[in-house]
């Protein structure tokens, strides 16, 4: 899929569930001051897209849940280029917008008592001759610069506008899904989701939920100590750890961890899952739909427990 294309795909999605969207060009990124999103997709022969899809149920006056998605439909690597092996399967580098995608679909079916945001940062990720480069220094949707080290770490790019652009919907909980770091095959293989939080009760929440979903989460440590590793001369952050790829995985968490504020925040880091060689369980082999099960399940329970809350009061 390419930008416009997952774009059309989500109105089509938006108006046969009933789902208000609004979608963002250009123009309106560079008002907002999406240097993230921007740079990303500069290589590319489509424009960024910022997609908003809202769930707003009848009579739910909480603040919303928001769901981020890194979609970033095909990810050559820009100028730090990918190894031809394997490139094919970067089309899945979409994984978590469309996780987000079908998680909605899903809430529009069960009709939650919960408000629900979607948010999917959308980009094509491509080495042309207007694409960044190492060395270049971006301004963020939040403010903060970011030294670029390496062009493959473009996801947390993407992510740091989103997750800013979610932060200032005033949710009670920020969630997105990516396929972030090729480290977590190296920790999990092809099994279990890598999952941060700054918010205790929500992750036990979503460790409950996947009892039902299945999908193996497995907490994350979030140690201060990872924030050194982003220290940039130059930026508020670099976009690549100075540990290389050891350790990838939690830092990439740290640097997503600097947009979010003081709002609750899950990540899941679903580049290990994105793809299965085999068939499986759930499906055929190629690209999984993972995340969509356990975030579907998630929202779930946590509209069951605001409706337990309001109740008891």
């Amino acid at each position: 899929m390419t930008p416009p294309h997952f774009a059309a795909r989500m109105r089509e999605l938006a108006t046969e569930a009933g789902l208000s969207i609004s979608i963002m060009g250009r123009a309106e990124l560079e008002k907002q001051g999406m240097g993230g999103l921007l740079a990303v997709a500069s290589g590319s022969a489509f424009e960024p897209l910022l997609i908003r899809i809202d769930y707003r149920p009848e009579g739910v006056t909480q603040k919303p849940v928001v769901l981020v998605g890194k979609t970033v439909t095909f990810d050559s690597g820009g100028i730090s280029l990918k190894q031809a092996h394997g490139m094919e399967q970067m089309k899945a580098d979409m994984g978590g917008g469309a996780a987000v995608a079908g998680a909605m679909q899903a809430v529009a079916r069960l009709k939650p008592d919960l408000a629900v945001t979607a948010i999917f940062a959308v980009a094509e990720n491509m080495p042309g001759p207007n694409a960044m480069r190492p060395g270049d220094v971006l301004r963020t949707h939040s403010g903060k610069t970011v030294e670029v080290i390496n062009t493959d770490a473009e996801g947390r790019l993407i992510l740091a506008d989103a997750l800013s652009y979610a932060r200032s919907l005033e949710p009670q909980l920020i969630i997105d899904l990516a396929t972030l770091t090729g480290a977590t095959m190296g920790i999990f293989g092809p099994l279990g989701i890598a999952t941060f939080s700054t918010a205790p009760s929500c992750l036990s929440l979503l460790i409950e939920s996947d009892r039902v979903a299945g999908e193996k989460i497995w907490p994350m440590p979030l140690w201060d100590e990872y924030l050194a590793f982003l220290e940039s001369p130059v930026a508020d952050l670099r976009n690549f750890s100075k540990t290389g790829q050891m350790g990838s995985t939690p830092v990439a968490a740290m640097f997503l961890k600097q947009f979010v504020g003081d709002a609750p925040w899950l990540h899941l880091d679903l580049y290990n899952t994105c793809w299965s060689e085999q068939p499986h369980v759930f499906g055929p082999s190629g690209p999984t739909g993972s995340g969509t099960r356990v975030l579907t399940q998630f929202v779930l329970a946590l509209a069951d427990r605001e409706t337990t809350r309001s109740s008891s009061i």
